[in-house]
């Protein structure tokens, strides 16, 4: 079995990205919030500016990936999807703690974030919504967000998940070159 496919090998590789997605967890329900909704012009913009920088980072992958270059590995890749669904689930929660009439059924960090998950796979139960303008309007921004950069990410993973599965098709004897031809006995007496 090739080292790179490896269980332990697996294992390691996925450590820090697990690791950082339950930081980003912990840290959004850590992040203390002015209950009073004080805080919503410095929180909303906190949470604009971090959702700006991970589009950065996802279209400079996406830029990458189009220039045939390397692109980050599939585990940052998850760990940017994680923190995009933080960051929304966040501005929802500090827009609700502000007005409570802009989302019905949104109580909890956990409500804002079941949400934001419901909202990004586009299964929406309905059973918590947007009510108010503030919150449509922030439910918006975070549908077009999913169209662009997560799809965009989307396909950034599936290419690297298919350029693993080529490589782990290449160590198993399959032939490495361009024409395929390295592992055939007929055309390369040392196979």
């Amino acid at each position: 079995m090739p080292s790179d496919t490896h269980p332990s090998s697996t294992v390691r590789r996925w450590r820090h990205p697990l690791g950082g997605s339950l930081g980003v967890l912990v840290a959004y329900y850590a992040v203390p919030i002015n209950e009073r909704g004080g805080d919503l012009v410095v929180g909303l913009l906190v949470t604009t500016v971090a959702t700006v920088l991970v589009a950065w980072a996802i279209v400079g992958q996406y830029r990458r990936q189009l220039r045939g270059e390397e692109v980050a590995s599939v585990q940052s890749l998850a760990l940017l999807a994680v923190l995009a669904v933080s960051l929304f689930s966040l501005g929802f929660l500090l827009v609700q703690e502000a007005s409570p009439d802009q989302f019905v059924g949104l109580v909890t960090r956990t409500d804002a974030l079941y949400f934001s998950l419901s909202s990004i796979s586009t299964v929406g139960y309905g059973d918590v919504h947007a009510a108010g303008q503030t919150a449509r309007a922030l439910v918006s921004v975070q549908l077009v967000f999913n169209l662009i950069f997560l799809a965009a990410l989307g396909s950034i993973f599936t290419g690297r998940l298919r350029e693993r599965a080529a490589s782990a098709q290449n160590g198993r004897g399959q032939g490495s070159s361009e024409t395929g031809t390295e592992g055939d006995p007929k055309t390369n007496p040392k196979a």
